[in-house]
């Protein structure tokens, strides 16, 4: 038997606030959101966080920096300068994510390790998100 619409998180129904999509930017604002007790929602066509990292950019690599080894202590607002990637969160767990995961060859995250970061803050901070939802 499969899955049925209500197993998933937002069910079909009137929602005052609807985030669509999985990239950073929705899942930066959806933590926003559930920090400050706004009530939302959050759909996406895409089967995991981050989907179009899947298909770009199609040269492998993101255009904006991360130096894991700047001289300011990861976490710290001095060091997200030199993070261009990582998603800003309240704990040490989810901040400076995307350092940790690069493989330390480039200072500009490939495709896959910018889906493996974006999965990494999704996971960590518990974000519900109704993916495969076609609207």
């Amino acid at each position: 038997m499969g899955t049925r619409m209500t197993d998933r998180p937002f069910p079909p129904a009137r929602y005052s606030l609807l985030v669509v999509g999985s990239g950073p930017g929705a899942l930066q604002l959806t933590y926003s959101l559930r920090r400050l007790g706004v009530e939302h929602a959050v759909i996406s066509q895409d089967s995991e966080p981050g989907g179009m990292f899947r298909r770009w950019p199609i040269f492998q690599r993101m255009l904006s920096w991360t130096k894991p080894y700047a001289n300011h202590e990861r976490g710290s607002a001095a060091y997200e300068r030199y993070d261009w990637n990582s998603l800003l969160g309240d704990d040490d767990a989810n901040r400076a994510i995307m350092p940790r995961i690069m493989d330390g060859t480039s200072y500009f995250p490939s495709r896959p390790e910018m889906q493996r970061g974006l999965e990494a803050f999704a996971t960590g901070t518990g974000l519900q998100i109704r993916y495969e939802c076609r609207w």
